[in-house]
């Protein structure tokens, strides 16, 4: 199922567009081997299972889209890549990804050192 998603690397590098958002394809895309969904109102955040397991590095934009979408956290954070689509639909179905995030993400990403000195507060 092709739908608008957002990759976010954790080196703050971003691509967006059309993709395939069947679970596999995603394993593929993201590079691992199982996947936990964590969901906001409005968006679902795919990542590695096991990437703290993993050490994988924290992914500091996917987590400031996160909480600025109301996510909750806690201290916990999040790490390796994320894969973010929209919520689902009357059917269960990830939908598109809202447009106005991926022009946030692109933002944030600009000015990646400033929100990593953010975070690290």
């Amino acid at each position: 199922m092709m739908r608008n998603a957002l990759i976010i690397r954790p080196d703050g590098d971003i691509e967006h567009g059309p993709m395939d958002v069947s679970y596999p394809n995603i394993n593929r895309t993201l590079g691992v081997q199982w996947i936990e969904a964590i969901s906001t109102a409005g968006h679902t955040f795919y990542l590695d299972e096991e990437g703290k397991i993993n050490r994988l590095p924290q992914n500091v934009l996917a987590e400031a889209l996160f909480r600025g979408l109301g996510g909750y956290l806690g201290s916990d954070f999040l790490v390796g890549p994320v894969c973010i689509v929209g919520g689902p639909d009357g059917n269960g179905d990830d939908t598109d990804i809202n447009p106005e995030l991926i022009e946030v993400a692109q933002s944030l990403a600009a000015n990646m050192d400033d929100l990593i000195a953010e975070d690290s507060e």
